[in-house]
């Protein structure tokens, strides 16, 4: 999912190294034919106030949790790190087989008023706004 989000979202780029020829397993090819590095990008922290400048990167966003929002279906989630509606604020986006491997609505409930930081694509989509869409817990990388 990660690999194809990169694909329609960043045109194939690696979005942490920004090499052209992305690959669909853990390695992206960077220097001569047959030689592979493997791209362990490890960004700093963003927050609220800089995520507007990564849009397009792979990030670790670090912010409070504001508020949780369903979908009007009833299967898909928004964590809120903004006081707006869904299509204004900075968001954590998690579709319906997100939800179940996380463990259910409940737990996405109760990460309200929690400090999550997570590690994700930011991406800008002209209907909904500013959001890093989880596919996997493992985005989530520490919950206080």
């Amino acid at each position: 999912e990660s690999f194809e989000a990169l694909r329609d979202l960043n045109d194939s780029r690696c979005s942490a190294c920004g090499w052209p020829t992305l690959a669909q397993y853990h390695y992206t090819p960077r220097t001569t034919p047959g030689e592979m590095i493997w791209c362990n990008f490890s960004p700093d922290a963003v927050t609220l106030e800089s995520y507007k400048q990564h849009v397009g990167r792979v990030v670790t966003f670090e912010g409070v949790v504001r508020d949780v929002k369903v979908s009007r279906r009833g299967t898909d989630f928004a964590l809120m790190f903004e006081n707006a509606a869904w299509i204004k604020g900075f968001k954590l986006v998690f579709f319906k087989s997100a939800v179940a491997s996380l463990g259910g609505p409940d737990y996405l409930h109760s990460l309200k008023g929690k400090t999550l930081r997570v590690r994700g694509l930011i991406a800008n989509v002209p209907v909904f706004g500013y959001e890093i869409i989880v596919t996997h817990k493992s985005m989530i990388l520490d919950v206080r």
